[in-house]
């Protein structure tokens, strides 16, 4: 999950919020909102939060669904109707009264537009390609400083393993 912001504090223009999957590349959902479509937000769903405020209050919930999930809850609810008004939402719960949960917030998502989420594809692809360079990098002078100091073990290593039967 990422939280992306179009300016600061009182001059906050726009946030964006992207959700992704490392299992699932295809996975890209983002929700989008500005000042005047934020304002619609807090009356429909009784928030106390000013849209400068937003992006700080959604990471404190998202905080407290990682530092205590007994009490803290994120859920996001997929459908897979076309066309279903409201389809893809998170919504945040939260434990009150050890008896029930109650509903903190709910951010309606939209499938990012597949150019987006190409980019966000071919940048995480370059990423981990760039990360698999630096290993074999790190491995090849790990293998170079055993071989000079220890050839035999450097073999043992190389060594293909047998299955025992």
């Amino acid at each position: 999950m990422k939280v992306l912001t179009a300016g600061m504090g009182a001059d906050l223009r726009r946030i964006r919020v992207e959700l992704s999957s490392s299992t699932d590349l295809f996975f890209h959902y983002s929700y989008t909102a500005e000042e005047g479509e934020f304002a619609m937000l807090p009356e429909a769903q009784k928030l106390l939060v000013d849209f400068p405020d937003f992006p700080n209050s959604l990471m404190r919930m998202l905080t407290a669904c990682v530092v205590s999930p007994s009490t803290h809850l994120a859920v996001l609810v997929v459908s897979r109707r076309s066309g279903a008004k409201g389809a893809t939402r998170l919504e945040f719960f939260e434990l009150s009264h050890e008896v029930k949960f109650a509903e903190l917030l709910s951010l309606r998502f939209e499938v990012t537009a597949a150019e987006v989420a190409n980019k966000h594809i071919s940048y995480r692809f370059n990423a981990m390609k760039s990360k698999l360079a630096l290993t074999e990098q790190r491995l090849l002078e790990i293998n170079t400083l055993v071989k000079t100091k220890n050839p035999a073990l450097l073999q043992h290593l190389q060594r293909t393993p047998t299955t025992k039967k």
